[in-house]
């Protein structure tokens, strides 16, 4: 069980500080009770308590690349307004419509946006970290949307918000690398990508590396 995302977000808020300052600057506001039910009612189901747990503690960052990627690989998070606008592309692109892959098991890969996936980072150049929302074990999973590899092309990279903010915490506090467990394999087809580390090689810059050794 992963420690709670309040926990992780203070060693992160922590690490930044003392690291990447600049960054603590675009940190938004806790989100209203109104904006996050603005975003369940969009989704016409609840969210996922550590996806509340988090938006109560930061809107979003408005850092965009300008200072890095706070979740690897590329991504930041996003905010209500962001998430809905994205989300709103994202079904302007792909359509708005009752698909059969909305009734398969979460984490079930797929190669078309559907309504249960709900946005929560945004890399820009067009990758898309979402919550998986349909029924099953996994629900909840943190997946990658990529277009260019056909959508949603392989399995949930974090079990859960909880998990990915705690990998997050972890590594940046003790170097221990992110997306170990996806890294190595088992968990379903296609390439996996290896497990990261943070680098801070640039003052102003957090990106994640490829560990050594893989």
């Amino acid at each position: 069980m992963p420690r709670s995302v309040t926990a992780s977000w203070a060693l992160i808020a922590e690490w930044l500080a003392a690291n990447l300052p600049a960054a603590m600057a675009v940190v938004q506001a806790p989100a209203s009770a109104e904006q996050i039910a603005q975003v369940e009612a969009a989704m016409e189901r609840p969210l996922p308590a550590d996806m509340v747990e988090w938006l109560r503690l930061a809107d979003g960052m408005h850092w965009q690349t300008r200072h890095g990627s706070l979740l690897p690989t590329l991504h930041n998070p996003m905010g209500c307004e962001e998430i809905l606008s994205h989300r709103d592309m994202l079904h302007s692109v792909y359509g708005r419509r009752p698909r059969p892959e909305d009734n398969d098991p979460a984490g079930t890969p797929v190669g078309e946006w559907l309504d249960a996936f709900l946005p929560m980072g945004n890399a820009i150049i067009g990758l898309t970290l979402f919550l998986d929302l349909r029924d099953g074990s996994r629900y909840g999973g943190v997946c990658e949307w990529d277009p260019e590899a056909g959508g949603f092309v392989d399995e949930p990279r974090w079990d859960s918000v909880a998990h990915l903010f705690a990998e997050v915490a972890d590594a940046l506090t003790t170097g221990a690398p992110v997306m170990s467990a996806y890294a190595a394999g088992g968990r379903g087809p296609g390439d996996r990508l290896p497990a990261m580390i943070p680098d801070l090689s640039d003052p102003d810059y957090l990106s994640w590396e490829g560990e050594l050794g893989t």
